[in-house]
């Protein structure tokens, strides 16, 4: 009788399954895409939570020009204290226009409650606090100068009592919005927005009855 031979062969690498080394190499692959996905997709709402209050404070500035340009211009500064003026021009030194305006303020008052236009309000929009501060002043056009800044006149430290001649007296609101929210702005956030204002008297119609 012949033996039988039963021969075993060995299976291929392809057969076997994954050792534990592989699986926890994946595993770590795919921990790895993971995190790095999250993080995206977390900047990506953090950066668009931060455009969205920067989108609101542009608003609200809008808002605080509109509400000035709606004043007529003898009540501008009507009710704006002296010292609160003083603080909000110092508080808000860097914002632009600021160094180019003479503030101004109402003699006849010592607080700024009755203010017809706030000098400093809040306002909260998508949980975020927004603090508006609206600086009202004058400014000089050179009449001699084709082009240039509405500024300071050389040689004087307030706004003079009557404009110099060879220049042209003209207002400037700034509306200053800021605000400390998100990464980004944990130290504080601001935009600024910025008008002239003609104080001229507008032409009376003559009618003939």
């Amino acid at each position: 009788m012949l033996a039988s031979h039963i021969t075993w062969a060995r299976r291929s690498r392809s057969e076997d399954g994954l050792s534990l080394v592989e699986v926890m190499v994946a595993i770590s692959v795919i921990a790895i895409v993971a995190t790095a996905s999250a993080s995206l997709a977390l900047n990506g709402l953090a950066a668009a939570a931060s455009q969205e209050r920067r989108q609101v404070a542009v608003t609200i500035a809008s808002s605080g020009i509109e509400i000035v340009n709606a004043h007529v211009v003898s009540t501008l500064f009507a009710g704006r204290a002296s010292t609160d003026v003083a603080t909000a021009w110092s508080t808000n030194s860097t914002a632009a226009g600021v160094a180019k305006t003479y503030p101004m303020w109402d003699s006849t008052v010592s607080t700024s409650t009755g203010a017809a236009i706030p000098i400093t309000s809040t306002t909260t929009q998508a949980g975020t606090a927004y603090t508006v501060t609206t600086l009202l002043g004058s400014c000089y056009l050179n009449t001699a100068t084709v082009t240039g800044d509405c500024g300071l006149i050389s040689g004087y430290s307030s706004a003079p009592a009557s404009t110099p001649s060879g220049y042209t007296d003209v207002y400037r609101a700034i509306v200053v919005v800021k605000w400390t929210a998100g990464p980004g702005c944990a130290s504080g956030c601001s935009y600024v927005a910025t008008t002239l204002i003609d104080p001229s008297t507008d032409l009376s119609w003559v009618s003939h009855g």
